[in-house]
């Protein structure tokens, strides 16, 4: 099965839509988050010149307020596929109590439902933290594929780094060794899998699709657009060619802060005001200059790799390339 790859590669743009005040002690009810304005038009503006639709993972609370309710509804009906990630963003879901993580998952599942006006088929967790009873919360909650595996070493070392970050920051506690998925960052498959509650690294016949974070053999380096900053563009974009000749599924993901502008996009007095927290995130004050010369030539390098679609429609080509394996043997 796992041999078998859709005939034409698929390519998928994703957007974990981390908005900037998400771990702070700001009040996203009472201030603008550009995220989902200048910062989200800097992105859509990428789509419309490339001619493809992102699947955007929204935090169901941010939809309580209703101009960025209006926002994601907008997205869309223009054809954006909307994805579930959570009520509050917690950093470590995939070790909560079963209730908390079901409200956690369910909450933001019915407002993004009444928003869009469509059930949200595809989920990714916090910081990739996940667990046999989360994915079985999903699998009951109906969802079609999954893409919180980081099957990775390297995210021992970037959790690690971002609680140390996050711990000196006074944001919050973003432990490895409290997680509960940690054998998958080393054994679980890189290409594309069913699984269900039991096991996060067994394969299945059936169960939900894990769409595992993009790496590249054999020593399981990750391919997504954080890395890029450390990478540089020359290295980032070999890595994308390099990684999505030796994946099944091959999509990239992306953050706002990745198109965030520093100097234009918070007030200088609020920026002084939440220094502190802010400090947490190291790439927003990388100069926005490099942040798009680097965006344009990594998405000039996408679109030479296949043909864009949302994660549901690469999916179902996958189930569907799947089960037409499966009866032909």
């Amino acid at each position: 099965m796992e041999s078998d790859r859709v005939h034409e590669r698929l390519v998928a743009m994703n957007i974990n839509f981390d908005s900037l005040f998400f771990p702070l002690t700001i009040d996203r009810q009472k201030y603008r988050d550009p995220s989902f304005y200048q910062i989200a038009d800097r992105f859509f503006a990428l789509s419309e010149k490339y001619n493809f639709r992102y699947t955007i993972f929204v935090i169901g609370r941010d939809l309580e307020n209703p101009e960025v309710f209006a926002r994601v509804r907008a997205w869309s009906q223009a054809g954006h596929e909307i994805g579930n990630h959570t009520w509050t963003h917690h950093h470590n879901l995939g070790a909560l109590p079963r209730p908390r993580m079901e409200e956690e998952v369910l909450r933001a599942h019915e407002i993004i439902a009444r928003c869009t006006g469509v059930e949200p088929r595809g989920f990714i967790s916090p910081a990739w933290s996940t667990s046999g009873e989360l994915i079985d919360v999903l699998i009951r909650a109906g969802y079609l594929y999954d893409t919180s595996v980081f099957p990775s070493p390297l995210l021992a070392l970037a959790m690690a780094k971002l609680s140390l970050n996050a711990r000196s920051h006074g944001v919050y506690n973003a432990s490895w060794w409290r997680r509960r998925d940690k054998r998958a960052a080393f054994f679980a498959p890189r290409k594309p899998y069913f699984l269900n509650g039991s096991s996060l690294i067994r394969k299945r016949e059936s169960g939900i699709l894990m769409l595992p974070l993009p790496t590249l053999s054999p020593f399981r380096v990750p391919c997504w657009h954080t890395f890029s900053f450390f990478l540089g563009s020359a290295l980032q974009r070999a890595l994308i060619r390099l990684t999505a000749n030796t994946t099944d599924a091959f999509y990239y993901l992306m953050h706002p802060a990745d198109l965030a502008d520093w100097e234009r996009d918070l007030d200088p007095a609020f920026r002084e005001q939440y220094a502190r927290e802010f400090a947490l995130f190291e790439r927003l004050r990388v100069p926005f200059m490099r942040k798009e010369k680097l965006a344009s030539e990594v998405f000039e390098t996408l679109a030479k790799l296949g043909t864009f679609v949302t994660l549901e429609e690469m999916a179902r080509a996958w189930i569907n390339a799947a089960q037409s394996h499966s009866q032909s043997v």
